[in-house]
């Protein structure tokens, strides 16, 4: 099975304007704080905006989110009835084409990581750098109940472009990185943080899935 997923995406007209303009406010709002980070860039999940899936703007997004990761997960043979898939994250990220990118780093609240390319010039750096590790992360995710066997391949490292209206998915736990870019234009992209849980009432064995959240105890009572 894939470790990476890509998909090409034709947004609506109306869709890519409405996520542009969300992009050009988000940036005119915080364009004083830009991270001094490779050049500089921002984020949406350092400056308080990380729940953009819940913007109407991303709605045609969130459902093509859906889509492919359910298509992703179905490459490792997973029976994605018995799974729900939630964005406990999401939000804008603007590197500047002046050297902007983002340092290396991972997403242990997650299990699959998102991003789609809205924006950006090619061949001028600004790729992906994903890092795939001999203890392969796949295994942590919570699919085993629903899967017989599971192998995989090791590889150092795979580099996406970022291509414009591309979905890129792939395992939150791998360590990844923008390197710098350097165009004409700011490059857009958009991430979610995606979490796989059992259906809501799920019978199913709940040794090693993640359970509902509705099935949930909270011990602090509030």
């Amino acid at each position: 099975p894939t470790v990476m997923y890509t998909a090409d995406l034709e947004p609506p007209e109306e869709v890519s304007s409405g996520m542009f303009e969300y992009f050009k406010k988000y940036y005119a709002r915080n364009r004083n704080v830009y991270r001094q980070n490779r050049g500089g860039n921002i984020t949406g999940d350092v400056t308080g905006d990380f729940q953009i899936a819940s913007k109407q703007q991303f709605f045609w997004l969130n459902n093509q989110v859906l889509h492919h990761c359910y298509q992703y997960l179905s490459e490792f043979g997973v029976d994605t009835n018995l799974v729900n898939l939630y964005s406990s994250k999401s939000w804008p990220v603007i590197c500047d084409n002046n050297g902007g990118g983002v340092e290396k780093h991972n997403h242990p609240n997650s299990h699959l990581s998102v991003v789609f390319y809205l924006q950006s010039d090619m061949g001028v750096g600004g790729d992906l750098i994903v890092y795939i590790d001999d203890n392969h992360p796949t295994r942590t995710l919570p699919i085993c109940t629903f899967i017989p066997q599971m192998n995989f391949l090791s590889i150092d490292y795979s580099a996406f472009k970022p291509i414009v209206n591309q979905l890129v998915i792939f395992p939150s736990r791998l360590w990844h990185e923008v390197i710098e870019y350097h165009g004409n234009m700011q490059r857009y992209s958009v991430t979610y943080d995606i979490l796989i849980t059992h259906k809501k009432g799920s019978l199913e064995d709940n040794e090693m899935g993640f359970i509902h959240p509705d099935s949930w105890v909270n011990l602090n009572g509030d």
